[in-house]
């Protein structure tokens, strides 16, 4: 069961999430980039937010799993905000991009209060700023330019929704396998120090790396999934263009760098 029988779980947790929204942009908005001291106040009170969310959210939500995916999107929806109002100094208006000179992607200060809000909740929701000036280094697809034709909305719809049926299915596998022999994480196998780990085993040494990589490896997915769900979500319902949803991994090749794997 994903929901528990908690009465006014829904409401309860709508209500502190559009909470949440409305006061970051009375921040962005209302208090001016100098302010520093009421904008940290007011961060402040989206942290208290934030663990309200935490709070209501781990009451109504019963699946462990979803749990812990969804506490952590959380707290890095307060860090994204967190920067926008207090690094970045964003004050919803309007900012070309340093690199590529474009304006797309922002309301001028002259927009209509609903483009200025529409905006600043993407720019929110942007973890990597794609399309302005504080968008990260080498995002994958976008470190040089194609000389091929940008990819079509029916193109992305399509792959990214075969993209996200195998990253399921590949998922669902892996969580349905049998579970460890105990023998190879009991106490006893504890080995944070040296005098530990000498004593482990060839086959607790292998279990630890396949497990290492397993959980490598649920993790990419688990994230993968929720990048791409979204993503195809945005696009579909037009809140989002093509080119504002990179991928989120590049290749294998390019990671034989810290900067290439971290991006």
């Amino acid at each position: 069961m994903l929901i528990k029988s908690y009465p006014g779980g829904a409401a309860v947790n709508g209500s502190l999430f559009v909470t949440f929204l409305i006061t970051f942009l009375l921040i962005t908005f209302s208090v001016p980039a100098s302010k520093s001291f009421i904008r940290l106040t007011g961060v402040l009170a989206l942290a208290s937010l934030t663990y309200a969310l935490q709070l209501a959210s781990s009451e109504w939500i019963a699946n462990p799993h979803w749990r812990s995916a969804i506490v952590p999107l959380l707290w890095i929806q307060f860090m994204s905000a967190s920067e926008l109002v207090l690094v970045r100094r964003w004050d919803g208006s309007w900012e070309p991009d340093a690199r590529t000179k474009s304006t797309a992607g922002f309301a001028p200060t002259s927009a209509s209060p609903a483009a200025r809000t529409y905006e600043s909740l993407m720019l929110l929701w942007k973890l990597r700023r794609i399309g302005t000036r504080w968008q990260v280094r080498n995002v994958p697809g976008l470190q040089q330019r194609s000389p091929h034709p940008p990819e079509s909305r029916v193109a992305f719809i399509l792959k990214r929704s075969l993209k996200i049926l195998v990253a399921y299915q590949v998922l669902s596998l892996m969580t349905q396998a049998p579970p460890p022999d105990p023998n190879f994480v009991g106490r006893d196998k504890q080995a944070l120090a040296f005098q530990g780990l000498v004593r482990l085993s060839q086959a607790d040494i292998t279990f630890r790396i396949i497990g290492t990589l397993s959980f490598w490896a649920c993790t990419a997915l688990i994230n993968l999934l929720m990048f791409e769900i979204a993503c195809l979500g945005f696009v579909v319902v037009f809140l989002c263009k093509v080119e504002d949803c990179p991928p989120l991994y590049g290749d294998f090749s390019s990671a034989s760098t810290i900067r290439g794997f971290w991006g």
